[in-house]
């Protein structure tokens, strides 16, 4: 699926950098002076001058700020910043709206280098942000899907991780940690950071489908069963969904129940490998498990009615649409001609189940082999 993201919009805060309000030092005037001019290395030397001079100056802190923001020392910025707000809240719009204007630049950046498949480039871009406006998730979260496209897991989990600490209830990104520690196999971590997000967000289908995955992988089958079930109330057209509600059912021996899963997601995804072989494979286990009895009866020579016989031939009957349909879709897999041949011979149908056997022995090279 191909990713895209979105950008973030910039509300301009009209604001004066450079407005005289009061009396002020002369390294600040100076300052100005040098920032009209565009002379941001001396300004920040008049600047860096005023902030030791006189550490209370609001405006010193907030105008140093700026400087080492055009210069990319975001770290500095945000020192300077955080030091006129403490002083006084004076210059609070003027921070927020640059902050405001360096974030949305960064992570506008990141957005275009990753729509442009440029992942590296824009996780840095994503990064970035997070240094500028470290409270903020968006950036996390697009940082870290950046490092999974690049295919860097350790390095997507650190993201996600530094973001939950400075955003500890942001829904997204508690669903991409929880999504980051099931790739990871770290299941236990996933359900801690799962519950939250959907008690977070209680109507993130995503996020309820993923907690079900962990429970499921974490063999919580009761709780995941359950939490799938509350998944597609909210998603009731998700195959994903359905299909792994399947697998569950499957693993549980649960065979009608799982059967009826992959039979809706066919129905709606005709053509869906996956689930026209699980739909198979069920009817198959069905089969074969009312076969065996019947089987070892005929082996130690005991009379078996004609209706159990045909109730195992239907039984493997019911598995052949499917690996026929498996045949289309995959026509040169052996192993799928092996099974519809059996599947024939077992169901009564010894002559298609020969045809079977041939092709599979032609996929093989089986048949070459005898005529050379």
């Amino acid at each position: 699926m191909k990713r895209t993201l979105m950008a973030a919009t910039f509300a301009l805060v009209a604001v004066s950098l450079l407005a005289f309000v009061g009396c002020q030092t002369k390294e600040v005037t100076s300052a100005k002076v040098y920032i009209q001019q565009d002379d941001w290395d001396k300004a920040i030397e008049q600047l860096q001058a005023a902030v030791k001079l006189y550490p209370n100056d609001p405006e010193a802190h907030y105008l140093l700020g700026e400087g080492y923001a055009v210069k990319g020392d975001y770290d500095g910025m945000n020192r300077e910043f955080q030091a006129s707000l403490a002083i006084s809240p004076k210059f609070e719009q003027q921070i927020r709206a640059s902050r405001e204007k360096y974030w949305v630049r960064a992570f506008n950046s990141g957005v275009n280098k990753f729509n442009a498949h440029a992942y590296d480039a824009a996780a840095q871009d994503f990064l970035t942000a997070t240094q500028i406006d470290p409270s903020r998730p968006e950036a996390y979260v697009n940082g870290a899907t950046a490092y999974v496209v690049l295919d860097s897991l350790n390095r997507a989990i650190e993201v996600a991780e530094r973001g939950l600490q400075r955003c500890p209830n942001d829904p997204k990104l508690l669903n991409l940690a929880g999504d980051l520690y099931l790739r990871a196999e770290r299941y236990g971590d996933a359900i801690t950071t799962l519950e939250k997000a959907v008690a977070a967000d209680p109507n993130n289908a995503n996020a309820v489908a993923n907690l079900a995955r962990a429970y499921h992988s974490a063999g919580k089958g009761d709780l995941a069963l359950e939490t799938y079930r509350k998944a597609l109330e909210s998603d009731p057209e998700n195959t994903d969904l359905i299909f792994n509600m399947a697998l569950l059912h499957f693993s549980a021996k649960r065979y009608d129940q799982a059967a009826e899963c992959f039979a809706k997601v066919i129905e709606k995804n005709p053509d869906d490998y996956e689930a026209n072989w699980r739909l198979a494979v069920t009817y198959l286990v069905v089969a074969d498990s009312l076969n065996k009895p019947v089987a070892e009866r005929l082996i130690n020579g005991e009379d078996v009615p004609e209706q159990e016989i045909k109730k195992v031939q239907e039984a493997y009957g019911k598995a052949i649409p499917y690996l026929e349909k498996c045949t289309q879709l995959r026509p040169d897999d052996p192993d799928l001609w092996l099974y519809l041949g059996q599947a024939y011979v077992r169901s009564g149908n010894p002559a298609k189940g020969e045809e079977a056997f041939k092709r599979e022995k032609e996929l093989r090279g089986e048949g070459q082999n005898r005529n050379k």
